[in-house]
C-alpha cells in the first residue's frame, strides 16, 4: 500500500490520509489545503480508485 500512496498526487495523497487515516471532515481538509470542498472530495475518490487499482481491489469485492 505504501507503493500504492506514493503513486499518488501530492494533494490525492494528503486527502487520503486526512480523510481516511485521521478522520478529518473533507471541509476540515478544504479550509486547510485551502480548496473547494469539492476538490477534496475529487481527491479523495481518485486516490482511493488509484489505490483499489495498485492493490488490485475491484468495488465489487
Amino acid at each position: 500500500m505504501v507503493d500504492g500512496l506514493h503513486a499518488l498526487s501530492e494533494r490525492q495523497r494528503v486527502c487520503v490520509v486526512l480523510v481516511h487515516g485521521f478522520q478529518w471532515t473533507h471541509q476540515e481538509v478544504a479550509d486547510l489545503l485551502d480548496l473547494s470542498r469539492s476538490s477534496v472530495q475529487n481527491h479523495v475518490e481518485r486516490g482511493i480508485e488509484s489505490l483499489r487499482r495498485a492493490m488490485g481491489v475491484s468495488h465489487d469485492a
